[in-house]
């Protein structure tokens, strides 16, 4: 599917899901991204779980463009409308309700930093055993070593988390997790999905990042506009993981 194509589906997956909202405009280029992913490796009609689907955008996207999807969430009581079926469950507590082998593919996107560090090998094993022989995760999560962060812990983690980060992880140290479980590595990268994304006070972003004179906290996009070519082109720096990982 062409990008403009992917572009139009997530689009359309926001608009029906009621609002452009400070989620949506933060994330989208990271839903982009990843159902390019999937379509360079799974036909359409493929059984997808997206685990960790709060606020719908992503599953509603790939449901849209052909896959069928199932989703998991702690926040199912506000989870509503949907065009997939949604489960609630506490991953920190809960094994996959689902039987063996079931999934062609599984998304497990920006959900790992919010999961208790002692649970984590156990959920890459429930989630190797729903999958399919063959079948394919989908890794993202904020990169622990990325430039940002360095700053983000003083201004925004004043408990050394913040924004119910349990725990952030290297490309390395997710490497090392899924050789544990037993999954074979497709792909494994940093990315800067939020490079070109400037933040307003509270939750509140705007694209492009050039356009930060128009917008409020203009000394915080200044700053990082001018680290702007760090933070995209240099690989340890980068924002974010994604990693293809195969059972």
């Amino acid at each position: 599917m062409k990008k403009n194509n992917i572009e139009s589906i997530v689009s359309r997956s926001i608009k029906e899901l009621g609002e452009t909202d400070w989620y949506s405009n933060l994330h989208c280029f990271r839903f982009c991204d990843l159902i390019t992913k999937v379509e360079a490796l799974l036909p359409h009609g493929s059984k997808g779980l997206e685990v960790g689907c709060w606020p719908g955008y992503l599953g509603s996207a790939l449901q849209f463009a052909g896959y069928d999807i199932v989703g998991i969430d702690l926040k199912k009581n506000s989870l509503s409308g949907f065009n997939f079926d949604i489960a609630k469950l506490d991953l920190n507590v809960d094994p996959l309700p689902m039987a063996d082998n079931f999934f062609d593919f599984v998304t497990f996107s920006e959900v790992l930093e919010h999961l208790k560090e002692r649970r984590v090998s156990k959920i890459f094993a429930e989630i190797k055993r729903v999958l399919k022989p063959s079948g394919i995760l989908f890794v993202t999560t904020p990169n622990r070593l990325r430039l940002g962060s360095r700053f983000g812990r003083i201004e925004n983690f004043p408990d050394g988390f913040g924004h119910g980060h349990e725990r952030e992880y290297s490309v390395s140290e997710i490497k090392g997790m899924a050789a544990n479980a037993g999954f074979d590595l497709i792909e494994a990268k940093t990315i800067s999905l939020y490079a070109g994304v400037g933040r307003e006070d509270g939750k509140r972003y705007f694209y492009p990042l050039t356009a930060f004179l128009r917008h409020s906290n203009k000394r915080r996009n200044f700053a990082k506009l001018l680290a702007y070519p760090f933070i995209k082109y240099v690989p340890q720096w980068r924002d974010s993981t994604f990693l293809i990982l195969k059972k």
